[in-house]
């Protein structure tokens, strides 16, 4: 099973009209989140996306390439992570500081 998916993978890779479909349903899956959470959902299919490219080149490039795509993939979750995902109506107004 895991062969049948590393060869769909590369069929997809050396296809550039597979790869435009490809990409064209991710932002087809995004365009239907709600507007607030579009970003978010953004970072986070690009961060699944990256990490799932860095397991897939492990055997080929050198750990410290590997391990920076992960970082990355990593960070870009995170940062998916800390939007706020209130709807505006909802966001309380910012509390004053007391001197």
């Amino acid at each position: 099973m895991q062969f049948n998916k590393a060869l769909a993978a590369q069929a997809l890779l050396h296809d550039a009209t597979a790869c435009d479909d490809a990409f064209s349903n991710l932002i087809a899956e995004i365009a239907n989140v709600p507007d607030q959470q579009r970003g978010a959902r953004a970072l986070l299919l690009a961060a699944r996306l990256l990490e799932a490219a860095a397991y897939e080149l492990a055997g080929r490039l050198d750990s410290e390439q590997v391990g920076a795509l992960i970082e990355c993939a990593a960070d870009l979750s995170e940062q998916s992570s800390d939007i706020d995902f209130r709807l505006p109506s909802q966001t309380a107004a910012p509390r004053k500081l007391v001197q």
